[in-house]
């Protein structure tokens, strides 16, 4: 997978429009900076910009709105996810907790991978043999 954002390509699977990627990132760039600027969800939902491309799906757009956040991480910006709400990194130490968050809820996800293959190649028949 590339590092860059690439735009409507991911429409199908994403949700999302370009229009309102460009839109949540310019509103957390500009608006959601530094600790003393964080957002929870909800407020991000109210926020004019959003809200005015969110308004005939605003119930669901949360989910939508977490997407963008995740895919433009790491490319357009660094998030602090708190338990209190979100913002936009000005420096690593912002950086230090969410990244280690991530990095062990990837680590457990590998090992949950790793224990359901082992358990499939034990105990689950194949109904069709492997192609040679």
């Amino acid at each position: 997978m590339s590092d860059e954002y690439l735009g409507e390509q991911h429409l199908g699977s994403r949700g999302y429009t370009d229009q309102e990627y460009r839109a949540v990132v310019k509103v957390l760039q500009e608006r959601h900076v530094g600790p003393a600027n964080k957002a929870r969800t909800e407020d991000l939902l109210s926020d004019p910009e959003i809200a005015a491309l969110a308004h005939d799906r605003r119930s669901s757009f949360g989910r939508a709105l977490r997407q963008i956040i995740a895919d433009a991480d790491g490319i357009e910006f660094v998030v602090h996810a708190g338990d209190d709400g979100i913002f936009v990194a000005e420096n690593y130490e912002q950086t230090v907790a969410t990244t280690r968050r991530y990095l062990a809820a990837a680590n457990a996800l590998h090992s949950r991978v790793g224990r359901r293959n082992a358990f499939v190649g034990e105990y689950l028949p194949r109904l069709q043999a492997a192609l040679l």
